[in-house]
């Protein structure tokens, strides 16, 4: 805390009271964010699987299951902005 005081030119004390009043702390995660953060990573499988439909099944057929996958992700999007 005094390196970084010193680095913004002001005292420690001076410093303490800026950051009281003008920092923001950011909350941990809940637990039902920490499930919707685990459902976008497991939908990284799908995004995959879709990539593949697209080279065996072609383009059109890929985009039909990735407007699916688009719609949970965005669901689960509104859920944090929320």
């Amino acid at each position: 805390m005094k390196e970084k005081a010193a680095e913004a030119g002001v005292t420690p004390s001076s410093f303490l009271r800026q950051l009281a009043i003008h920092a923001h702390v950011k909350a941990r995660l809940t637990e039902e964010q920490r499930q919707w953060v685990r459902k976008l990573i497991g939908m990284e499988n799908n995004v995959n699987q879709i990539a593949k439909v697209c080279h065996q099944e072609g383009a059109i057929k890929g985009m039909v299951y990735f407007q699916g996958i688009r719609r949970d992700i965005d669901s689960i999007l509104k859920k944090f902005r929320a």
